[in-house]
């Protein structure tokens, strides 16, 4: 996808249309749709499923084995279709559900083919259902090149117990022959004790583990029990097809618009697999399926950011409003109903302004193929997908199809209410803040400008700094992040369309810090008079807004950045005590309001603190703890008169106090509510700690974060060269630290010590320190 087809906010902000110099021309409803799921973060769903398809990998790649073993990963978090990250609400609980994977264990030897002699099995397809055959076993097959494998076949499970999967006829049994499969596998297989091990070292807590099985997959369900996030793996075997099968010669002979032929020629070379599942109808003990996951792994790849987009939309309806009551369909369906539909809709008519058109003929063609109760397997249409449906469940899902055709847009708002993208908070609802657009009888040239400048306050408040610069800048991805001078350049175009009663702020701190961004990769680059330059521009800019920060208090954070990289450390220290003071009009109870966030991204390591930027790339903190870091370090660096401020102020604090209140603000918070990043207030106490000479209690908190997570360690599964003075998994099972357990005195204390005396340093009242139920993470 090029830039010139992310157009929307940026017209939109910049108040023209896509190219036409005229008022943005885009609907409502389509508005909507791209607030609710942006092309940009469907772009960066893209970039993980690439990644994902990295970690294809052999298990035994020595040229000696017998059993070449390779793990591919198939599904829809490997071709780009999944998901992003859901949070699942339900009153006070929630958990965050990650995109499923499937992980494919192909064995290699193990070829089925029709024609070859040396082949382990061939297919027989004529007594099984479309889309489906038996394996005949080849009687042959131990005496082929054994010259090549002597000692390796003696001792082969899959070898000595040939006899033991086949039956009288010579065919093989599904069952047996999985269970030889699964032997073979005895290392690479997922149990209980190796899935705790692998999801501690990559997480760094303890999950709950459930196995079960779908159809011919060990199913793992992964929790983890802090984070509340939920994982899902398919372990499937196979073994390959690599002679593309004879049922499916009709597919690369089909007249379409998509996909390409030199892609269809690459999908025939490459063939298929033959997986251990039986018709649902069927109960056949020798029968197989023909997989063509990677396949549609290639094909999803060949997709547009906008078919993907579409689908996933589709997705989000059919999982949690379509199949909300089980009755026999699968997102599988729904990916089969996209590719047949992207075989008859050209490209240019999937397009960045038009998702609601697309997710109709989406809708539209699934409830054409429930009505005549076929669904044509995409590579065998002579194979019906649903014929193992009942008519009334069929007639069910037709009705709620078509509920839900009648006004899709309101049903996917309701649904954010309670499963939210990750890049909104549990604290905003996007159908309140959307449904007044949508209300709206009058359609105005600054409407949609003022919900898309909204919309980007609250991303920038939870620290979406990606998705907010995609949205401006028009890039194909979160996960490409645009020159810092074309940052400048959107952001200052947005700015001049801008009206009077607009709220630019967040837009303006996101500017001002990105001019300091620029003044420091100035004076990197030997450029310090622009970096000066540049940095009086910040100061300006930040200047301008400091009165209507509100709740905004993150760009407290990036002006804390900016004048402590001045030297300024009195500014900071008397703006900081304004904001604290009990004449500050109710700000100070602002500033330790839960869920402000400030992000460490690539686009502000530049302006961090080193030992922060040293200590993780990239992280989401609270901006309260990282403003009282920044007075910490500036308190570190003054020279101002301590007690003429007390004087003036009547609230300053000395440097071990400033220290001690980040200390208990982050206990306390721990307490009451579990975050994921708890583990880096932890680091910042530490670092404080050390700057007030306090070694021994700085080494105290940082053995406490590395207790409470592997990420500072490097611990990743497999290693087998740990050093000596990082915690092994025995070790950190036994010093476990839980800042999310409340001790047993925990609301005795609370009873005793009032928020008062507790924060006496700051003026705190009972209640202004108030976590909210729902928080950002």
């Amino acid at each position: 996808m090029t830039n010139e087809q992310c157009l929307i906010f940026k017209s939109i902000l910049n108040g023209c249309s896509h190219g036409r110099g005229e008022s943005a021309n885009v609907s409502m409803e389509d508005l909507v749709l791209n607030m609710v799921l942006p092309l940009s973060m469907a772009g960066s769903m893209i970039v993980y499923s690439q990644e994902k398809d990295q970690a294809v990998r052999p298990l035994v790649a020595n040229d000696r084995a017998f059993n070449n073993i390779t793990e591919i990963v198939t599904g829809s978090s490997a071709d780009g279709l999944a998901l992003p990250q859901v949070t699942n609400i339900k009153g006070d609980k929630f958990n965050v559900e990650g995109p499923d994977e499937n992980v494919n264990y192909v064995f290699s030897a193990l070829i089925v083919d029709q024609n070859k002699k040396r082949a382990f099995a061939r297919t027989e397809s004529q007594q099984s259902p479309a889309g489906f055959t038996r394996l005949h076993f080849n009687e042959n097959w131990h005496d082929k090149r054994t010259s090549k494998f002597p000692a390796e076949r003696l001792q082969n499970n899959i070898v000595l117990d040939s006899r033991t999967y086949l039956d009288n006829e010579g065919y093989i049994l599904r069952s047996k022959l999985v269970w030889c499969l699964r032997t073979s596998l005895h290392l690479f297989v997922h149990n209980q004790e190796k899935e705790l091990k692998e999801f501690r070292c990559r997480v760094g807590s303890v999950p709950k583990i459930r196995f079960s099985h779908h159809g011919p997959a060990i199913t793992v369900d992964r929790e983890d029990t802090v984070l509340r996030i939920i994982v899902s793996t398919d372990y499937v075997v196979s073994l390959p097809c690599p002679r593309w099968p004879e049922e499916a010669s009709e597919w690369f002979k089909r007249k379409r618009v998509w996909p390409e032929q030199d892609i269809v020629t690459t999908i025939i070379k490459g063939g298929c697999h033959i997986v251990p599942k039986t018709h649902k109808l069927g109960n056949d003990p020798r029968e197989f399926i023909f997989s063509f996951s990677v396949c549609e792994k290639i094909l999803a790849h060949s997709l547009s950011t906008n078919q993907k987009r579409c689908y996933m939309l589709l997705k989000f309806l059919f999982k949690y409003n379509l199949d909300k009551v089980k009755r026999g369909l699968t997102t599988y369906y729904c990916k089969m109903t996209l590719f047949w539909l992207c075989e008859r809709i050209p490209l240019s008519k999937w397009r960045e302004d038009n998702p609601l058109e697309c997710l109709m003929w989406l809708l539209s063609d699934l409830k054409g193929y429930l009505q005549v109760h076929h669904l044509p397997n995409y590579f065998i249409p002579k194979r019906n997908m649903i014929d193992h449906l009942s008519t009334a469940s069929v007639q069910a899902c037709l009705r709620d199809i078509e509920n839900v055709l009648k006004d899709p847009l309101s049903i996917i708002l309701e649904l954010t209410e309670n499963h939210r993208f990750c890049w909104f908070s549990r604290d905003v609802s996007l159908k309140k803040m959307l449904q007044p657009l949508l209300s709206e009888g009058i359609y105005t040239q600054n409407m949609p400008r003022m919900y898309v400048l909204q919309y980007l306050s609250v991303m920038l408040d939870k620290g979406e700094i990606y998705l907010a610069l995609s949205m401006i800048c028009g890039t194909e991805s979160c996960e490409v992040l645009p020159e810092t001078e074309y940052s400048i350049q959107c952001l200052e175009n947005v700015l001049e369309q801008c009206d009077e009663g607009d709220d630019i702020v967040c837009v303006k701190g996101l500017l001002a810090n990105i001019y300091h961004q620029r003044a420091e990769e100035c004076v990197k680059s030997g450029n310090k008079r622009y970096g000066e330059k540049y940095k009086r521009i910040s100061l300006q800019t930040y200047q301008e807004i400091l009165q209507d920060v509100g709740h905004h208090i993150w760009i407290y954070s990036a002006y804390y950045d900016l004048l402590y990289a001045c030297g300024s450390c009195h500014i900071l220290l008397r703006h900081f005590l304004s904001v604290v003071h009990p004449q500050a009009k109710g700000k100070h109870s602002v500033l330790f309001t839960s869920g402000m966030y400030t992000a460490i991204t690539p686009h502000s390591f530049l302006t961090v603190h080193p030992s922060i930027f040293n200590f993780t790339e990239e992280s989401v903190i609270p901006s309260t703890a990282y403003i009282l870091f920044k007075v910490i370090l500036a308190y570190s660096k003054t020279d101002v008169n301590v007690n003429a401020l007390e004087s003036e102020h009547n609230l300053m604090i000395h440097w071990r106090e400033a220290i001690s209140l980040l200390e208990k603000w982050v206990v306390y918070k721990c307490q009451l509510f579990p975050e994921k990043n708890d583990d880096f207030m932890l680091y910042l106490v530490g670092m404080t700690r050390m700057m007030a000479g306090d070694i021994n209690k700085g080494c105290d908190h940082f053995q406490a974060a590395v207790e409470y997570t592997s990420s500072f360690s490097k611990i990743e599964f497999g290693m087998t060269n740990v050093k000596e003075e990082v915690p092994t998994l025995e070790t950190q099972s036994k010093r476990r630290y839980h800042p999310y357990r409340q001790s047993k005195n925990f609301h005795q204390k609370q009873k005793l010590h009032n928020a008062n005396k507790l924060f006496s340093e700051l003026r705190f009242r009972n209640g202004e320190f108030h976590i909210k139920p729902y928080i950002h993470y």
